[in-house]
């Protein structure tokens, strides 16, 4: 009779134990406790606006400049807008609300970057009983902070954990003077929240990161998930990628010393369509430019490719071919210039979620001359010395018996030819003035190396163009035309490395380089020299394979077919020549000051 009252009761502890529930979460799991869409007067009740010109904070669908943010919910009616206008100093400001613990503030904003040096707003939250003010957000100085080029709903998630558990008003607080128009929608305050009636709301293409809240040591785990992928998991913290929107179901199954416990939540993940960010991806057949997106030759067709994120199902390209605007409806444009010049180029992707435009005006050479690099527009801002410790640098002076440095070019898609090359030096301290510092044009070899010299010049150390505020060109005028048909190298070699004990001195000379992450393409050669100390390691050219690395070094050519198109003007005198045009689409006669900024304010300029 014992044995068996207590076999009834074990059975029915682990029964209750089997049917218990597992809590879970994910790292963007929260409840909202505040909200305010703007589209009704019980939401907007409590703000108030304090104008200072006519054209100030309001409740309409969009502003002049901005779109409706019916793109990414649907059932929007209105936004807070406001059209840019002379003289303004416009205030919105939000009713008095207590901060719970834990919690964050998110909401969507509207603008285009590139106005907001003329107007911008400052997002402030007052304590009501200290008038304290905390600046949670300085929209011009985030743009800059994070190079922001992109125009569209922008969602921002800041945290409040500083002012928990404080009353304050939220402020809005635009100052400009033609500047940018702004619109904002879904603000919302809300809470980190693991319990069992929570959900997620996420965008397409975003990724949730779960992990079990219940205490206890699981042998085993085990994972459904409605619409993601992966689908199923036997991990405690999976990552799940929702890539199409709907609404889906999370079960959870944990088995530990104690027993099985299962959850579902039906209805748990909410995923919305997000308008794709538009991107457009140069030709290959072109070359890089520090003053053009993309130089590229005559009579060669290119194709223009998508580079677009977010899923785009559609896109239409607008690009100016010679004389012609030309439409296309395909993923990809592929189009041939004939006429030397300067053109603009846009492409719009669009999914359910909206649209969005790349748009590049005046940035596509075409013919002529220019000169060309291996960097891109966006990586040129982190530009600067590759400092090797107590061995020097690379790509200057160093102690590691590396007397030459070389930039590797692709081919041309036709022949072309270089009469001189732009090399930017960030160090020329030298106790060694006239150390000549030879570059090199070299074609590649048959493996692949720096082979063949085609053309050199030599500058000596005293005379590298060198200023403490920015990075200048020193000009290597070739003693002869290098023409190039096949890949080629750009060789620097020379540069010295001795010291001066009188003065406690030494050589300090480098190139400018660009430092890519692991994945990053390195387009770099070093010559190392015989070293007796290590007669096992390699000597000549090698691949610097170690790190991913460009130089900033920059030979001008001109494709042989179009000699009489544009052409870059050296010194002052603009006789018989064509001006070229900055990424800007500003015409000039030679580089302009300021085109590409570097890291602690300097920035690339032609001398």
């Amino acid at each position: 009779m014992r044995k068996s009252l207590l076999t009834t009761l074990l059975c029915a502890a682990v029964t209750l134990t089997a049917s218990a529930q597992v809590r879970f979460t994910t790292d963007k799991s929260a409840k909202a406790y505040f909200t305010c869409g703007f589209d009704s007067e019980e939401e907007v009740a409590g703000w108030r606006v304090e104008a200072q010109a006519e054209e100030t904070w309001k409740i309409t669908e969009k502003a002049n400049g901005t779109e409706s943010f019916k793109k990414i919910d649907p059932e929007s009616k209105y936004s807070l807008v406001l059209s840019y206008a002379s003289g303004q100093n416009e205030k919105a400001i939000s009713p008095a609300l207590t901060i719970k613990p834990n919690s964050r503030l998110t909401f969507y904003n509207y603008f285009s970057p590139i106005y907001l040096i003329y107007g911008a707003y400052k997002l402030y939250a007052t304590e009501t009983k200290t008038k304290e003010r905390t600046l949670l957000l300085d929209q011009f100085l985030w743009a800059q902070d994070n190079a922001w080029d992109e125009t569209g709903w922008k969602k921002f998630d800041i945290d409040l954990s500083a002012l928990a558990d404080k009353e304050v008003k939220f402020s809005f607080e635009y100052k400009g003077d033609q500047g940018e128009s702004e619109a904002i929608d879904d603000f919302r305050l809300v809470q980190a929240d693991d319990s069992d009636d929570s959900s997620v709301r996420i965008a397409a293409g975003e990724s949730l990161a779960y992990s079990i809240t219940t205490a206890g040591e699981w042998t085993s785990v085990s994972w459904t998930f409605e619409g993601g992928k992966p689908e199923t998991s036997t991990d405690e913290k999976p990552t799940v990628v929702y890539d199409k929107a709907g609404t889906y179901g999370v079960t959870l199954t944990a088995t530990n010393a104690d027993g099985t416990q299962t959850t579902t939540r039906k209805e748990y993940v909410k995923v919305y369509t997000a308008q794709p960010d538009a991107r457009i991806g140069m030709p290959e057949e072109g070359y890089l430019s520090p003053f053009a997106a993309t130089y590229i030759p005559l009579n060669v067709p290119v194709t223009f490719r998508d580079m677009s994120t977010g899923n785009p199902t559609s896109w239409e390209w607008q690009i100016r071919v010679d004389d012609e605007q030309l439409a296309f409806k395909t993923q990809d444009a592929t189009v041939t210039y004939t006429k030397p010049g300067m053109y603009s180029i846009a492409l719009v992707a669009e999914n359910e979620g909206g649209s969005d435009m790349d748009y590049l005006q005046q940035a596509i050479q075409a013919g002529g001359a220019q000169y060309v690099w291996n960097i891109t527009p966006e990586e040129s801002e982190d530009v600067a010395t590759l400092a090797l410790g107590f061995y020097g640098n690379y790509a200057g002076s160093n102690w590691l018996g590396m007397s030459a440095f070389a930039e590797q070019f692709k081919a041309p898609a036709v022949t072309a030819t270089i009469d001189s090359v732009a090399v930017f030096f960030d160090h020329t301290a030298t106790v060694t003035p006239d150390a000549a510092i030879t570059v090199t044009v070299m074609k590649a070899d048959a493996d692949g190396k720096p082979g063949d010299v085609l053309a050199t010049s030599t500058v000596k150390a005293k005379d590298l163009a060198y200023d403490p505020e920015v990075l200048l060109p020193t000009i290597f005028h070739l003693d002869k035309t290098a023409e190039v048909n096949s890949a080629f190298f750009v060789a620097v070699s020379g540069m010295p490395n001795n010291s001066d004990e009188a003065t406690n001195k030494s050589d300090d000379i480098s190139i400018a380089c660009l430092l890519r992450g692991e994945k990053g393409i390195s387009t770099t050669w070093h010559y190392l020299d015989e070293n007796p100390m290590y007669p096992d390691d390699p000597t000549g050219w090698v691949k610097n394979v170690d790190e991913a690395v460009s130089m900033c070094v920059c030979p001008v050519m001109e494709y042989k077919a179009t000699a009489d198109g544009i052409a870059i003007v050296e010194g002052d005198s603009t006789a018989n020549a064509s001006a070229i045009y900055s990424l800007q689409g500003i015409r000039m006669a030679r580089p302009q000051k300021g085109n590409v900024y570097i890291k602690g304010g300097r920035k690339m300029i032609e001398k």
